[in-house]
């Protein structure tokens, strides 16, 4: 993956966050937001921070690694929700 695929690549990211959050601004009564982030299994995460300057805005999206700060609870959780998706 070239430089250039990689911008291709956060660049559509932005736009499908930007498209998320007005999605759920029609679904919540949320005002306008200032950042989204998409972590994945893999700890990967996506940060998109929106910069407005009167009737502009500027979207910031960063690609990166997430801490491994597990919460001991998180296994329970998750067993607890498979089972209740199973009933």
């Amino acid at each position: 993956m070239t430089a250039l695929d990689r911008l291709a690549w956060i660049a559509a990211a932005a736009s499908l966050t930007t498209y998320t959050t007005e999605r759920i601004r029609q679904l919540v009564p949320m005002g306008e937001p200032l950042w989204i982030q998409l972590e994945d299994v893999n700890r990967m995460v996506i940060r998109t921070r929106w910069l407005r300057w009167e009737d502009d805005a500027f979207l910031v999206t960063t690609l990166g690694v997430a801490p491994d700060v597990r919460d001991p609870r998180e296994d329970q959780l998750q067993k607890l929700m498979s089972v209740l998706l199973e009933t």
